[in-house]
């Protein structure tokens, strides 16, 4: 599932997968050449932010021991959660992994139900019936409508309308 790519101490591509080409959309002439800063200026024209990505590249290159994880976005909308630690062989820094994780859909899908969640209290909103919403092991109050505010005269949002209403 992820795109994998080796960079050595020294700066040449080690090793990738064939996943990880496909990602990146990297021909294989680019990658032949086993350099990294030859990928990295392939990729830098997807990129939303290259600046912000070459940054965070450098920073690791000159902190070998560091650990790092982050989200890239790109310019056609895919979205890639970029994760990387050292590679190590006998307790020796020898170079760092790279690992890619295409996290489009997943996004798209938690952005999409967070719009037809906003646009359902919207709706729920417009009634002037009581409209709640309740947790259906603990029954706390995770939404109220604004009928349910006018009805009992209390300003509230989400949880806090919770311990709010009880205390009447």
């Amino acid at each position: 599932a992820d795109g994998i790519l080796v960079v050595d101490s020294q700066g040449r591509i080690a090793s990738y997968n064939r996943r990880f080409s496909d990602m990146w959309r990297i021909p294989e002439n680019v990658l032949s050449f086993s350099d990294d800063d030859k990928a990295l200026e392939y990729v830098l024209e997807q990129l939303c932010e290259p600046d912000a990505f070459l940054s965070k590249v450098k920073e690791l290159y000159s902190s070998p021991g560091k650990e790092s994880f982050d989200t890239l976005y790109f310019k056609d909308g895919r979205i890639f959660e970029r994760f990387s630690i050292p590679q190590q062989t006998n307790d020796e820094i020898t170079g760092r992994v790279w690992s890619f994780r295409d996290v489009t859909l997943r996004e798209n899908t938690v952005r999409d139900l967070d719009n037809e969640r906003r646009q359902l209290l919207s709706i729920f909103d417009s009634f002037d019936e009581m409209v709640y919403v309740s947790d259906p092991d603990t029954y706390e109050l995770l939404y109220v409508n604004k009928a349910v505010k006018e009805i009992f005269g209390v300003d509230c949002e989400g949880k806090k309308c919770h311990s709010v209403l009880q205390n009447l």
